[in-house]
């Protein structure tokens, strides 16, 4: 349960705003064919797990799966895989922009879409876990709920890739102040350039503009 937020405060999206979710998607791909799983099933597995979990990737349940069609991954090569340290998949230089937004005073807030566990290993793995503590919420789709009983009482910032998901935020929360964060569906770019949302390539260029 979000708590009510009375101080300055970023909401950031995880992926594709803080962290290079499809080179990660890539190296997670490249991890089950490695193991001899033909590329063509295993696009069958991950397609079916995605469907079965709205569109959210979930590492374990695609061992689960690859299992099932007698494709073994140890639980060794699982533990490091999930020990693995992600933080060369940040967008740009995002620990040392936080750190300075940490000290402008701002309440620092991941608001992220997916699986639980799997959000929060990335995060966690990533280096970026101690900037957020508490604030840290995980929904599995729609981000606008997660928001609809919090009070933010002062200055909101909704920091995001999607061009989506902030059309949907502003309608709920008019208040909020929008960045967009180029990501790579480009289709969303007209969206925001139409509606004269600030842009930015990556997160160190926020403590100039806020």
């Amino acid at each position: 349960m979000i708590k009510n937020i009375t101080a300055k405060t970023l909401i950031f999206d995880f992926d594709h705003t803080l962290f290079n979710t499809t080179a990660f998607s890539s190296s997670m791909n490249q991890f089950f064919t490695d193991r001899t799983i033909p590329e063509k099933i295993y696009d069958d597995i991950i397609r079916k797990q995605r469907a079965d979990s709205k569109d959210n990737p979930d590492f374990l349940k695609l061992c689960e799966e690859s299992e099932k069609l007698r494709y073994k991954i140890s639980k060794e090569d699982i533990s490091a895989f999930l020990k693995n340290d992600l933080s060369s998949y940040l967008k740009g230089p995002v620990k040392e922009t936080l750190t300075i937004l940490k000290k402008k005073g701002y309440v620092l807030m991941i608001l992220t879409k997916g699986i639980d566990y799997y959000q929060r290993f990335k995060i966690r793995q990533s280096g970026i876990e101690k900037f957020f503590g508490k604030h840290i919420y995980v929904c599995d789709e729609k981000k606008e709920e997660a928001l609809r009983d919090v009070a933010f009482k002062g200055v909101t910032y909704f920091i995001d890739d999607h061009a989506d998901e902030i059309e949907t935020i502003l309608k709920k929360f008019p208040d909020f102040k929008i960045i967009y964060v180029k990501g790579p569906k480009t289709a969303h770019d007209r969206f925001i350039e139409h509606e004269h949302i600030p842009t930015i390539t990556d997160i160190s260029e926020l403590p100039k503009m806020i």
